[in-house]
């Protein structure tokens, strides 16, 4: 899932260079105070005093005069870093002009300005004319003032941010690292400029996922800064922010949380409570807090965040739309989609009006929405949303930019939820080839592609494909992120689950135990992840029938997220529903039908009639019938989900397919048989023509037939279809596996119905044999 990053962390910017100028002393007076109201961050100080010395200047000097062109640019660029830019660009292109024609194409004020107004395109995304503009400026300042001068120096920095703002990475690295080294040798190193853009080349590689090429050239800026300027310094405060990002990225929270305590007040004692700084620090605190699960912490920073910018920065800023976005982001992972989807929708607006259509921010809101829809179970509004950010960014960012190969990703896992695996396989190849290319083996973003894909194989039964990914996905998490972090830990988990269902459960239990001591150490027993894994384990326990293991972690679970996410979060529910199945396979069937439904009329009113997860506990609830008996009861329930699924999903979707066979399964027990043959060849037809005749799924409904042909005396039948059935399961399982088991012991009740007790009896034995050597011979 992809949200507004972090705003970048970047060092003060200063415009004291800017009161150099010959000019009558009071614009002098006014010149200084711009430069102090610009380092305080009080953009409406600016404003005002570039306002009034461009018309001192004007009424003195003329529209023409020098020192009059110089505060028109003052005022141009404080509406740029405004976020107005409909002010800021036309005033600054006219601006440009002037300087040209007044001080010179080679003065430094006017190579300033091209550099401002390459970093005003830049900041619009309209890269095509920023690199121009940039190009030509740093051409004639290498021409008049040499390849070490400041402002050079300066100019080769935005031409990394340029290469950076275009997904080029490795154009960006280049690019930076020839300016550190130059800025080096000019300044050394402890200069302030030097340490700029060492902080920058470290931000870089945290983005990069190269943490232990970040990690010393951050703490060496830190470090200098603090013995050359002090611990209250802005300077030192950015480099204590940049180390807590890292961190934060790492997910070594214990660490960065102390740094961001740590640096806000004294960004507030420093700078004040409401400068953009200070604010950047905030908004980063409450985004940590949402990651270790503090979310009303998060939301409380979060909002405080959004209303301290209005007030600095006005209802119209770019950094509005980030703090929307981010604020939106809390209510969504809560559950609260009702308050998440109008900030989404502010946050487009205003990104629409601001930016542009098709500026790569107005996008990246658009992706957001998309997911929020996803969440809802409104694919029909999440799927175009998807498809249009994937186009866009392919035609103007590229297949190989990150954030193209991020909607490559988000459209897969649609299409995974929505069980169309072999829409997602494709996608989710492509995106890792390119990830791998473009990002390296180890990146972060490469690491999610492969155990999406490793997922994708495990639904598809594609077990000898799958397993060598999660392992490779766990094995380069270890390496780079190291055994604790959060992504470690899932990978851990996806790993147990793909033993689970490979029956390998000597080796998934003990991963099981082991990722969730270190989820409960390290992340606390109340964070969401410790939750799930405390999900997944009761779950595992649950699929032995190990009810006396499983019904108290359940309970403790359960507990935990109703103080955590609130009654009627997703989250809660789920565990409620994992309760309920305990009590229906213990045959405690009033408490198991209490709480299906009480689930079942939450998520009526939580997520709507037709949310994936209401129809799932519909279904559950037609289980828990059949599992009774009452098959009357049970044919009501699942024909009103497969009703359902069948508008929202479609009739061909995975799931109404699987609906369909459990169908069938009842009209099977009801002695229906021509219905149940008639429904399990229709689901059979359509998941050979989606899957192939080797899917898992397929072969579930090839067998469910051959029982129906038994049922009904057709034994011929019934033994081709399961000894078809039987081989194609063995080729893609292996002859332990319990579907494979199962398939020959319905081969083995087939040969007994036609009285042939010698070889249903050797088939019969070698399914004790091997379930007493898979499961244990104590195993239910």
């Amino acid at each position: 899932m992809q949200i507004f990053k972090r705003s970048v962390l970047i060092t003060l910017l200063c415009m004291s260079c800017f009161s150099s100028l010959v000019m009558a002393t009071s614009l002098q007076s006014l010149d200084k105070q711009v430069a102090v109201a610009m380092q305080r961050g009080d953009y409406q100080a600016v404003e005002k005093y570039a306002l009034q010395g461009l018309e001192m200047a004007e009424r003195q000097l003329g529209k023409r005069h020098k020192n009059t062109v110089i505060f028109r640019y003052y005022l141009a660029y404080v509406y740029g870093i405004q976020g107005r830019y409909t002010e800021s660009l036309p005033l600054l292109e006219t601006t440009l002009r002037q300087m040209k024609q007044v001080l010179g194409q080679t003065h430094r004020f006017t190579l300033m300005a091209m550099n401002s107004l390459s970093e005003l395109y830049i900041a619009q995304g309209r890269y095509d004319l920023a690199e121009p503009v940039l190009t030509q400026a740093l051409v004639l300042n290498r021409q008049t003032f040499g390849d070490k001068h400041r402002n050079t120096l300066n100019l080769m920095r935005t031409l990394g941010q340029l290469y950076h703002g275009k997904g080029d990475y490795e154009a960006t690295e280049k690019q930076y690292q020839q300016t550190v080294a130059l800025m080096e040798e000019v300044f050394g190193n402890e200069h302030q400029m030097t340490l700029h853009i060492i902080s920058e080349l470290g931000l870089l590689y945290i983005e990069m996922g190269n943490f232990l090429l970040a990690e010393p050239l951050l703490k060496e800026a830190l470090k200098i800064r603090q013995k050359t300027l002090g611990e209250k310094h802005p300077e030192t405060l950015a480099s204590i922010s940049n180390l807590a990002l890292l961190y934060d990225e790492q997910g070594k929270y214990k660490l960065s949380m102390p740094l961001y305590e740590k640096v806000l007040p004294l960004c507030k004692e420093v700078l004040g409570e409401k400068h953009p700084f200070t604010l950047t620090v905030m908004n980063n605190l409450g985004l940590l807090h949402k990651e270790i699960g503090n979310y009303s912490t998060a939301e409380k920073l979060l909002k405080q965040t959004l209303n301290l910018r209005k007030e600095v920065l006005g209802e119209k800023h770019p950094e509005i739309i980030l703090s929307l976005s981010n604020l939106a982001l809390i209510y969504e992972v809560q559950g609260n989609y009702l308050q998440a989807e109008p900030l989404y929708n502010q946050a487009l607006t205003l990104s629409k009006e601001l930016l542009g259509d098709e500026h790569p921010h107005t996008f990246t809101v658009i992706n957001n929405l998309a997911n929020l829809y996803s969440s809802q179970g409104e694919d029909k509004l999440a799927e175009p949303l998807y498809k249009k950010t994937l186009v866009f960014r392919r035609k103007k960012l590229g297949n190989q930019h990150p954030n193209t190969l991020i909607s490559i990703n988000n459209l897969a896992n649609l299409y995974k939820e929505q069980g169309h695996y072999e829409l997602a396989k494709p996608l989710f190849k492509e995106a890792l080839k390119t990830a791998r290319e473009v990002l390296g083996e180890k990146h972060p973003f490469t690491l999610i592609t492969m155990g999406n894909l490793a997922v994708i194989y495990s639904f598809q039964g594609l077990y000898k494909l799958a397993e060598p990914l999660h392992k490779q996905t766990l094995e380069k998490r270890r390496e780079l992120l190291g055994n604790k972090h959060p992504d470690t830990l899932l990978s851990m988990n996806n790993l147990a689950r793909f033993y689970e269902d490979e029956q390998h459960y000597q080796l998934a239990e003990p991963l099981y135990e082991d990722t969730l001591k270190i989820s409960q150490q390290e992340l606390g027993k109340k964070h969401p992840l410790t939750l799930t894994l405390m999900t997944n384990q009761a779950s595992f326990y649950l699929s032995q029938n190990n009810y006396i293991a499983a019904e108290p972690l359940l309970l403790r679970t359960l507990a935990l997220k109703k103080e955590v996410f609130g009654e009627k979060h997703p989250n809660t529910l789920t565990s409620i529903s994992d309760l309920a199945w305990l009590y229906r396979e213990k045959r405690n069937y009033q408490a198991a039908e209490k709480l299906f439904k009480q689930v079942w009329n939450i998520r009526k009113q939580v997520l709507g009639e037709s949310h994936p997860d209401t129809l799932s506990s519909i279904k559950k609830l037609a289980l828990l019938y059949y599992k009774q008996g009452n098959y009357q009861k049970s044919e009501q329930y699942i024909q009103q989900t497969i009703d359902l699924t069948k508008i929202i999903l479609g009739e061909k979707n995975p799931n109404t397919l699987n609906y369909m066979g459990f169908l069938a399964n009842i009209y099977k027990s009801l002695g229906r048989y021509y219905d149940a043959e008639f429904l399990y060849k229709k689901a059979l037809k359509r998941s050979k023509e989606q899957s192939g005749e080797k899917h898992i799924k397929t072969l579930v409904f090839m067998g469910g037939l051959a029982s129906v042909y038994d049922d009904q005396g057709k034994y011929k039948l019934a033994e081709l279809l399961h000894k078809k059935t039987l081989n194609l399961k063995r080729q893609l399982l292996g002859d332990n596996h319990r579907e494979t088991l199962s398939s020959m012991n319905n081969l083995a009740l087939v040969y007994y119905s036609q009285a042939r007790y010698q070889l249903a009896e050797s088939f019969f034995k070698k399914v004790l044999k091997r379930d007493e050597e898979v499961l244990g011979k104590n195993h239910p």
